[in-house]
C-alpha cells in the first residue's frame, strides 16, 4: 500500500490508470492528468481519458477523479459507483513505477 505520498505524481497516476483500464474492452488512447488538491490526508487528481471502441470505431471521452488516501485509493468515474482500487493492483503499479523510474538501467552504469 502507499504509505508515502511522495511517489505519487502524474507518471504514477498514468501507470495506475493504464493498468486499471487494461481489463476494459475499450482501448485507451490517451490521458490528460491534472493534480487538483494535496494535503496531509490525501492527493486528488482529475483525469480525462479517451477510449477507442473497436466494436463500432467510435472514440469516447470522459472525466474522472483519483483520490489517494493513506489506506486506500478511490477512483470516481461518471455514472459509476466509486471504486476502491485493489491492493494487488496498487502493489503491481508501485513495483512497475520503481522499476521504470528508480532503478538504474544497465546502459546507464558507468564503465570501469
Amino acid at each position: 500500500m502507499l504509505s508515502d505520498f511522495r511517489i505519487i505524481d502524474n507518471r504514477f497516476v498514468e501507470l495506475l490508470l493504464e493498468e486499471y483500464f487494461l481489463d476494459n474492452n475499450s482501448v485507451v488512447n490517451d490521458f490528460f492528468i491534472v493534480k487538483v488538491a494535496e494535503d496531509e490526508r490525501r492527493k486528488v487528481y482529475r483525469f480525462k481519458v479517451w477510449l477507442f471502441r473497436p466494436v463500432d470505431n467510435k472514440i469516447d471521452g470522459f472525466t474522472g477523479y483519483l483520490f489517494f488516501y493513506k489506506s486506500k485509493i478511490v477512483i470516481k468515474l461518471p455514472v459509476v459507483k466509486d471504486v476502491v482500487i485493489d491492493e494487488k493492483l496498487i502493489d503491481k503499479v508501485v513495483n512497475m513505477y520503481k522499476k521504470i523510474y528508480f532503478m538504474r538501467k544497465p546502459y546507464e552504469q558507468e564503465s570501469l
